[in-house]
C-alpha cells in the first residue's frame, strides 16, 4: 500500500476524524478562557443566588431563565443551562473560567458529534471536511465565547447525538430509548430543539446502518409506534413548559404585526445565509428594522431563497441524499428564530445559527466531494484537498480573531458600536463598562450618543439620568432631583431607585433612602447596591442588627461586593465587635482597594485599639481616596492630634473647613488646638471626633 494511502486510512479511521473535529473546535477558542464575564453573564450568574445555593434547585428547574429578579412573563425556560452553571459553579465558583471551559468543551463535543452524525448520510471524507468546518465557523464566536450564549451550544450537541441515536435504531430498540431521552434533553437545552423529529424523518440512506437501501425514514413508516420516540418527550417537554411559564408563548414583541412578522422572517433568510457562507463579518448586536410588508425588496429574495432551497431538497433527494439533507438541517432549526414577534432581543444574531451551520458546512462539503470525483489527475486533486485545507484554516483565523471581541464589556462595547454604529445595546454595554471602572463623564458621552440614535429607548433615558446625577449634580439635593425626575417618567427602573437611596444617604435622609431601596427590591429581588443602601440607612438610624442583617442578605447574593463587606463591617464595629469588623473592612479592600469609607472604619478601629500609627495611616489613605469628604478630614484631625502631630491636625481641620465652612465640629476642634497651643486651657480634654 501507498504512503499516501497510509495517510488516508488513518485520517478516516473510526475515531480519528471526530477527535480531530472536537480538538479543532476546542483549539479555536481556547483563547476564550481567558476572557472575564460580558454582556448578561454577570446578571445571570454571577448576581443569580439560585446559583450558589444548592437548596434553590428545584426554583431554577421549574423557573423561566430570568425568575430571580421578579416575576416578569418570559419565554426563556433553559433547565440544562442552569444545570451547567450550578455545576461551574460548585467546580470554579465566581472565576470565569471554568463557565468558558465548560462551553468550550460542550462546543468540542458538538464538533466530534457532528462528525459521527454526518458519516451516517455521507462519506467519511466529507464528514470529515463538514465537521472540520462547523468546529472553526466563524458564526460560532457568538454562542462559544459568550457564556450566556450556551444555549443553542447545549442544544446542537444534544440534537445531534439525538439523531446519531436514531440514525441507529434499526439496531435496536435501546437506541430508540437513548434518542428519545437526548430529544428530551435537547428541549430543555433550548426551544429551538423541537424542530429534531423533521429532521429524523428527513434523514437519507444510513450507510452502515443495515442492508443496502434500508433508510430511516423507510424503517420508520413500517414502524409506526417508534413515533412515540418523539411525541412523548415533546408532550411531556410541552406540559412542563405550560405549567412554568403558564403558556407556551408569552411576550410577543411590541409594535410588530403578524403581517410584518411574516415578512421579517423572510428578509431575515438571506441575511442568515450571508453570515452562513460567508462568515467575514461577524456583529454582536444587529440592528434590523421590520420589513414593511411582502413587496420589501429582501422579503422577495427570501421567499424566492426558500422555494429555491425547498425545490432544490427535491430535486436532489435521490441524486444527492446527503445534500438535500444539508438544506433541510440549514433551513428547519432557522424556523423557531425566524418567529419575530416572539424572539427576544435582537431579530437576527449569530448564535441562532449553531446548528444550521452544520447543514451549511455540509452543503459545501458535498460540493467539494461532487469536484473531487471529476478530477482524475493526482495533482488536481491535491490542489483541490490543499484548498479544503486552506478553507478551515482562513476560517479558523476569522474565529480566532471575532472571539477576542469577547473578553470584556468594554471592548465588546467598542467593537459592536464600530460594527453597527445604530446598536443601543452595545452602546449600553460601554456605558456600563466606563461607568463601573470610575469614568463617569465617557460613560455620559456615550450614553447621551445612544440617545440621538434613540431618543424614546427608556433604558438609555436610565442611564443618562444615572450618571447626571453622577456627573452633573453639584450637591445631594440636586441628584435627588435628577433622579424623581426620571423616575417620575419611567418608574420600573431599579437602577434609578437604587441610585436615588445613594443620593438620599448622601444627603442624611434614612428614611427615604430605605423607601427608594425598598422600591428597587420590589422590581428585583437581588439587587445587592439596594441592599447595601438600605443597610447603610438603618446604620444610620441606629438599627445596627437591621444593618448587619442587610449587609449580609447582600453578600448571600455576591459574596463578592466590597459594598457589602464594607456595610457589614461597619454594622459589626457599631456593635463593638472590632475583630470581624476588621475582618470584613479588610476583605473589602481586597476586593476594591479604594474604598474611602472602609479605610476610615480601620483607622476608627486603630484608635481604639490604641494604634494611633495606624489610624493616622488608614485615615490618610482614606482622604487619598476621597479628599471631599469631611467626615474623613475631621477624624484625621483627631487621629493626628491624639498622636501628637499638631501640624497634621491643624491641616485635617483646615481642609475640613475649606470643604465644610459651617462644620461646628471641626471649628471646635481647631479653637481647641489654638487655645492649647497659646496656653489657654481647653473646653474640653480632647478634640471632638
Amino acid at each position: 500500500m501507498k504512503s499516501g494511502d497510509d495517510l488516508r486510512s488513518v485520517l478516516l479511521s473510526s475515531r480519528f476524524p471526530a477527535v480531530a473535529a472536537g480538538l479543532a473546535g476546542l483549539a479555536v477558542f481556547l483563547g476564550t478562557l481567558g476572557h472575564g464575564f460580558v454582556y448578561d453573564d454577570g446578571r445571570q450568574i454571577l448576581e443569580n443566588p439560585w446559583l450558589w445555593d444548592i437548596r434553590h434547585l428545584p426554583r431554577l428547574l421549574t423557573g423561566a431563565v430570568w425568575s430571580f429578579i421578579d416575576d416578569q412573563p418570559s419565554n426563556y425556560y433553559r433547565p440544562v443551562q442552569m444545570l451547567l452553571y450550578i455545576l461551574d459553579a460548585r467546580l470554579f465558583g465566581r472565576h470565569p473560567l471554568g463557565f468558558h471551559l465548560t462551553n468550550v468543551l460542550v462546543h468540542a463535543l458538538a464538533s466530534a458529534a457532528a462528525f459521527a452524525l454526518l458519516k451516517q448520510v455521507t462519506g467519511r471524507g466529507r464528514a470529515l471536511l463538514a465537521a472540520l468546518l462547523f468546529a472553526v465557523h466563524p458564526a460560532h464566536v457568538e454562542s462559544v465565547a459568550w457564556i450566556a450564549g450556551s444555549t443553542d451550544v447545549n442544544c446542537a450537541l444534544l440534537v445531534f447525538l439525538c439523531l446519531w441515536a436514531w440514525s441507529r435504531a434499526p439496531r435496536g430498540a435501546r437506541w430508540l430509548g437513548l434518542a428519545a431521552s437526548l430529544f428530551f434533553l435537547a428541549l430543555l437545552a433550548k426551544e429551538t430543539a423541537a424542530v429534531t423529529p423533521i429532521l429524523a424523518l428527513a434523514m437519507p440512506r444510513v450507510p452502515d446502518a443495515g442492508p443496502a437501501g434500508n433508510r430511516v425514514a423507510h424503517w420508520w413508516r413500517r414502524a409506526a409506534p417508534a413515533f412515540l420516540v418523539f411525541a412523548v418527550p415533546l408532550a411531556g417537554y410541552l406540559a412542563l413548559r405550560t405549567g412554568v411559564l403558564g403558556t407556551l408563548r408569552q411576550v410577543a414583541r411590541p409594535g410588530v404585526t403578524e403581517a410584518q412578522s411574516v415578512a421579517t422572517a423572510l428578509a431575515l433568510i438571506p441575511r442568515y445565509l450571508g453570515v452562513a457562507f460567508a462568515p467575514w463579518r461577524l456583529v454582536p448586536d444587529r440592528v434590523i428594522v421590520p420589513a414593511t410588508g411582502m413587496l420589501d425588496p429582501l422579503a422577495l429574495a427570501g421567499a424566492a431563497v426558500l422555494a429555491g432551497a425547498a425545490a432544490a431538497a427535491i430535486a436532489l433527494k435521490r441524486r444527492a441524499p446527503a445534500a438535500a439533507w444539508g438544506v433541510v438541517l440549514l433551513f428547519v432549526p432557522l424556523a423557531p428564530v425566524l418567529q419575530v414577534r416572539w424572539i427576544g432581543g435582537a431579530m437576527q444574531a449569530d448564535r441562532y445559527l449553531y446548528m444550521p451551520a452544520l447543514g451549511a458546512c455540509l452543503l459545501a462539503a458535498e460540493a467539494w466531494g461532487a469536484v473531487w470525483r471529476r478530477l482524475a489527475s493526482p495533482a488536481a486533486r491535491r490542489a483541490w484537498l490543499a484548498s479544503a485545507t486552506a478553507l478551515v484554516i482562513a476560517a479558523s483565523v476569522v474565529t480566532v480573531r471575532a472571539s477576542g471581541i469577547w473578553r470584556d464589556d468594554e471592548t465588546l462595547g467598542r467593537a459592536g458600536i464600530n460594527l453597527e454604529p445604530r446598536s443601543i445595546a452595545m452602546h449600553l454595554v460601554l456605558v456600563h463598562a466606563l461607568d463601573t471602572s470610575g469614568r463617569s463623564a465617557e460613560a455620559y458621552s456615550v450614553a447621551a450618543a445612544a440617545r440621538a440614535i434613540d431618543p424614546d429607548d427608556r433604558r438609555v433615558a436610565a442611564a443618562l439620568a444615572g450618571l447626571r446625577a453622577r456627573v452633573e449634580a453639584r450637591t445631594p439635593a440636586e441628584a435627588i432631583a435628577i433622579y424623581r425626575k426620571a423616575l417620575d417618567a419611567d418608574p420600573r427602573q431599579p437602577h434609578l431607585w437604587t441610585g436615588l437611596a445613594s443620593a438620599c444617604l448622601a444627603a442624611r435622609q434614612p428614611e427615604e433612602a430605605i423607601e427608594a431601596a425598598g422600591r428597587a427590591l420590589a422590581l428585583d429581588h437581588n439587587n445587592v447596591a439596594a441592599l447595601v443602601n438600605m443597610g447603610t440607612a438603618r446604620g444610620m438610624m441606629g438599627d445596627y442588627a437591621g444593618q448587619e442583617r442587610e449587609s449580609r442578605r447582600a453578600l448571600a447574593i455576591d459574596p463578592g461586593d466590597a459594598g457589602g463587606w464594607m456595610t457589614l463591617g461597619a454594622a459589626r464595629l457599631a456593635q463593638e465587635a472590632l475583630e470581624e469588623a476588621g475582618t470584613a473592612l479588610r476583605r473589602a479592600i481586597e476586593i476594591e482597594s479604594g474604598l474611602a469609607r472602609a479605610h476610615l472604619y480601620l483607622s476608627l478601629i486603630a484608635t481604639r485599639h490604641g494604634d494611633l500609627a495606624g489610624a493616622v495611616r488608614e485615615a490618610e489613605e482614606a482622604a487619598r481616596f476621597d479628599p471631599k469628604d469631611t467626615e474623613i478630614w475631621n477624624h484625621l484631625g483627631v487621629a493626628s492630634a491624639r498622636r501628637g502631630d499638631a501640624a497634621g491636625a491643624r491641616h485635617a481641620w483646615e481642609t475640613t473647613l475649606t470643604l465644610d465652612p459651617g462644620n461646628r465640629t471641626a471649628a471646635e476642634n481647631l479653637k481647641r488646638l489654638s487655645d492649647r497651643e497659646e496656653g489657654r486651657p481647653p473646653g474640653r480634654n480632647q478634640a471632638a471626633p
